[in-house]
């Protein structure tokens, strides 16, 4: 009997750390879009300068500041992506609609960030930013669902 009140709560931590990590994530989506548009500039450009001499001969620097901030924005929704299908799956096997759910969750998380960014000073919502940040949120779903299909194909030809 003890080995299962374990267990559930072991699952109830589970399941808590799996909303605690989005939720977080989601804040720290939410203050680097509050951030001004000079505030985000500087945190870019200092990430930038640290790798610039690697790139300076083939690209200009303004053209690798667009294309850090653009990586950024993947970076940042591809870890959403990672964390939203782990809550999920916390709750039941993920099929087809939940997928949809999941990726139409981060897709309107990522539209809200723009429209969010209109009241930030230097700030503009950009059409494309969403497109990068549900591409990042959509890959990451669709690599673990499939890495996850494999794992059950997998273990059903073992048997």
């Amino acid at each position: 009997m003890k080995f299962w009140k374990h267990q559930m709560s072991r699952k109830k931590l589970q399941k808590f750390l799996a909303w605690l990590a989005l939720l977080v994530w989601m804040g720290v989506i939410f203050y680097f879009s509050h951030q001004s548009g000079d505030a985000s500039m500087q945190l870019s450009d200092g990430i930038l300068d640290s790798f610039k001499s690697l790139f300076q001969n083939f690209l200009d620097y303004h053209t690798l500041s667009y294309i850090v901030r653009k990586i950024a924005h993947f970076t940042e929704y591809f870890i959403l992506g990672l964390l939203i299908y782990h809550l999920v799956k916390q709750y039941r096997v993920i099929s087809k609609t939940e997928i949809i759910w999941m990726i139409l969750f981060c897709v309107i998380y990522a539209m809200s960030d723009e429209f969010h960014q209109v009241f930030i000073g230097g700030r503009s919502p950009k059409f494309f930013d969403v497109i990068i940040d549900s591409l990042g949120s959509s890959l990451s779903i669709l690599i673990l669902q499939l890495l996850q299909k494999r794992k059950i194909i997998s273990k059903i030809e073992s048997l």
